[in-house]
């Protein structure tokens, strides 16, 4: 799975364009479309603009390869600790709930006839 590929999807594609002229050339080229910026994340050219400029040393630092599935891995774990330490609460609230109703429950009710 290509997890640069899956992040551009859905967060979009990120392309800058550094002030240093030798630098942006390496990061552009000519197509059909019109002038196209590789993706700092995917490594993809996208047709028009960029979205970010400056000098080289502010670009942006995106993850890559391993520590993005990592990144993408632990947010998975973050999540499902969430939904279990929630359904624990739940359960709990339960349990509580039912103890409570529990004497009601054996108390003998007086029905009148």
């Amino acid at each position: 799975m290509d997890w640069e590929l899956r992040t551009c999807a859905r967060r979009g594609h990120v392309t800058y364009r550094p002030d240093e002229p030798e630098l942006a050339a390496r990061l552009t080229a000519v197509t059909p479309a019109g002038p196209s910026w590789r993706c700092l994340r995917c490594g993809d050219f996208v047709p028009g603009a960029p979205k970010l400029t400056g000098p080289a040393q502010d670009a942006p630092l995106l993850l890559r390869g391993r520590a993005l599935r990592d990144a993408t891995v632990l947010r998975l774990l973050a999540a499902e600790r969430f939904v279990r330490a929630l359904l624990m609460v739940l359960i709990g609230d339960a349990i509580l709930r039912f103890r409570r109703s529990e004497g009601q429950v054996q108390q003998p009710s007086i029905c009148a006839i």
